[in-house]
């Protein structure tokens, strides 16, 4: 009887869940470990881009002045005005790259010798295109003198022999005019080169900082 109860007894024991061991299968990891991106330095950079490309439109429509030479071309209305008789001086601006110069405070002085006859300034019709009335009191010749003032502290001054002989004005031979740079139209190139070239590099290495230092994207770290 005794032998049966131990039999039993290490029987029970064999079967108790403190000698059994449950191996469980593999199962793959299934985390993500591919790179993720996080969406706020891509953001930074789009705004970044925008804000930038903004800044140089600005800083290209407000250089109204001349930094280099100015090409200029003369013309008149009539093309042979009479003595005594008003006309119109039509002054064409262009930059060498044919943009138009906006927004200039130019100056015509009629002088005959030493003598100043008239002075008037330049009237802007249209981008680049500025007009003047002026009137020549007698036949003879006369010294055109343009003077545009669009820097305060520098002008820049193109002269145009004219002769008042019943014919035209201006012909091929006068009516081309070049405007030199000015010193102070240096220093706003300087600004100007400034603006396309610092500012873009300073953001790029704004935005490089940024990509490298932002946060991982939540969720992509168990």
């Amino acid at each position: 009887m005794a032998k049966a109860v131990e039999a039993r007894s290490k029987k029970e024991a064999s079967k108790s869940p403190r000698f059994k061991v449950k191996s469980k299968p593999f199962k793959p990891s299934t985390l993500d470990f591919r790179p993720t991106c996080n969406p706020q330095p891509a953001t930074f950079l789009r705004r970044s881009s925008l804000w930038l490309l903004i800044l140089l439109v600005l800083s290209l429509s407000t250089a109204s002045a001349h930094a280099t030479i100015v090409f200029g071309e003369l013309a008149t209305e009539p093309v042979a005005p009479a003595a005594g008789e008003a006309f119109t001086v039509t002054l064409e601006m262009l930059f060498p790259s044919d943009v138009p110069v906006e927004d200039a405070f130019v100056l015509a002085d009629l002088r005959r010798g030493e003598r100043t006859l008239a002075e008037a300034r330049f009237g802007e019709d249209e981008p680049g295109t500025y007009t003047v009335r002026l009137e020549l009191p007698e036949p003879g010749e006369y010294t055109l003198v343009l003077r545009d003032q669009t820097y305060r502290q520098e002008e820049a001054v193109a002269s145009v022999p004219i002769a008042l002989d019943g014919t035209p004005l201006f012909s091929e031979t006068n009516r081309s005019i070049i405007f030199p740079p000015t010193e102070t139209g240096s220093n706003s190139l300087t600004t100007w080169l400034i603006w396309l070239l610092v500012l873009p590099v300073a953001v790029g290495v704004i935005v490089t900082v940024v990509v490298l230092r932002s946060p991982a994207k939540p969720g992509a770290e168990a």
